[in-house]
């Protein structure tokens, strides 16, 4: 099957600026979710902290599983982890709750980046490569930072 790289690049690309969004839009919510379910600054720490450690520890045995799995159902899954880790999140009733539906959320993005890359890396060869990764890159640094920077206030 002959890909489109142009069709793949702009699909990679949306889908890695909203998976740099939806990984950062939960500490944008820090407030609210410190307000709403009362909890204190150390389980406001807790719920930054936590989810990145799992995605670290994730990362390296999951790079070893990647060639065996489709990486188009590696993104499907990512995204869909993401959304209905969000889906979850916003029906927490507790710290615990809240904590085990965001910590998917770090995780989906583990899931995202290997297959994304791989499949950029296949279609795209010399200086292209280079320039598809780049733009690749931007989008999800882009979307981080559209998170990164938007705050809530909890009145």
């Amino acid at each position: 099957m002959r890909v489109n790289g142009r069709w793949l690049l702009i699909a990679c690309t949306a889908t890695h600026i909203f998976v740099h969004v939806f990984t950062m839009m939960h500490v944008a919510l820090i407030p609210v979710f410190t307000k709403e379910l009362e909890l204190s600054i150390h389980e406001a720490g807790l719920l930054v902290s936590i989810p990145q450690l799992i995605s670290i520890l994730i990362s390296l045995p999951y790079g070893f599983i990647i060639d065996r799995i489709d990486p188009r159902k590696l993104i499907a899954l990512s995204l869909l982890m993401a959304g209905f880790s969000g889906l979850f999140a916003s029906q927490s009733w507790n710290f615990i709750t809240l904590l085990a539906s965001i910590s998917f959320i770090p995780l989906s993005s583990s899931i995202y980046h290997p297959p994304a890359l791989k499949m950029i890396s296949e279609v795209f060869s010399g200086s292209r490569r280079s320039k598809a990764l780049g733009i690749h890159g931007l989008a999800g640094q882009w979307g981080g930072d559209r998170a990164r920077n938007y705050r809530i206030d909890a009145r």
